[in-house]
């Protein structure tokens, strides 16, 4: 898994005391938040976890999750916080990954400048500051990594991905699918997308969505009377000879010599 695929867009950064009756008790957040604890107790669950974040410690909240949380009323939480999506692939990154939620922050002050800076360029007035402040997150989400005891990626995410990939071909056998079509659908580069394909599927990409044609193919010219230039123009080939030229070589039949053998049995 290449970290670079990571892709962020912030939301809101901002710093301040909580109020005294800050809580919830289900929460299911749409967005992924980070929280850097500056003074203050109370106590936040997280998919039935509770914890206790202490100052200096960071959490991190993933879009969601379902949610519990509240501060002591004497000692309310002052924190930094982001909300922010994030995606590794075409997955949210609490879905592709594990780590942990909350860590004891090593570096308070990278941490706090870190944020200072992410608070500074997302309030600017300068529209091509967005563009820092989303830098800035990828550096605290590295920051905040970093300083995790483990990530791993889920096991099941890149077969979440594959069925992706095998819908959207379903979806849209009628259009000429290319391979730069499909890494942009799953935002993979095309070579990983390649070999993580045929490693699964025993083929490529491109077989087998031609495969997929053809298959679609065989079922128009038994069950209809669609011609092969109509039956070439549904599957998105670019004429109705290559269509014929690729039935032949995969069927060993002509389109038509295949529809004929159909109708004689």
């Amino acid at each position: 898994m290449n970290y670079s695929d990571l892709r962020v867009n912030l939301i809101t950064a901002t710093c301040g005391y909580v109020s005294k009756d800050w809580g919830e008790v289900n929460e299911n957040p749409d967005v992924n938040k980070i929280y850097l604890i500056l003074e203050g107790e109370g106590s936040i669950t997280c998919n039935q976890v509770e914890y206790f974040p202490k100052v200096g410690d960071i959490m991190f909240i993933p879009k969601g999750s379902l949610n519990a949380y509240s501060t002591n009323k004497a000692k309310p939480y002052k924190k930094y916080w982001c909300h922010f999506d994030a995606h590794i692939l075409s997955m949210d990154i609490a879905s592709y990954l594990t780590f942990p939620l909350l860590i004891k922050n090593t570096n308070k002050k990278v941490s706090q400048k870190l944020f200072n800076k992410l608070i500074s360029y997302h309030e600017s007035k300068n529209p091509i500051d967005a563009i820092y402040a989303k830098a800035i997150l990828l550096r605290l989400i590295h920051f905040y990594f970093s300083e995790c005891e483990f990530i791993s990626v889920n096991e099941f995410s890149n077969q979440t991905i594959l069925g992706q990939l095998v819908k959207y071909i379903d979806e849209n056998l009628e259009k000429k699918i290319t391979l730069k079509d499909l890494a942009s659908y799953v935002h993979l580069n095309s070579n990983y997308l390649c070999t993580l394909f045929s490693s699964t599927f025993g083929q490529s990409p491109i077989e087998y969505i031609t495969n997929k044609k053809i298959e679609k193919a065989k079922l128009l010219l038994r069950t209809t009377n669609a011609t092969i230039e109509e039956i070439a123009s549904i599957l998105g080939f670019s004429s109705p000879y290559y269509f014929s030229s690729v039935f032949k070589k995969r069927i060993g039949y002509s389109p038509s010599q295949f529809r004929q053998s159909r109708e004689d049995k």
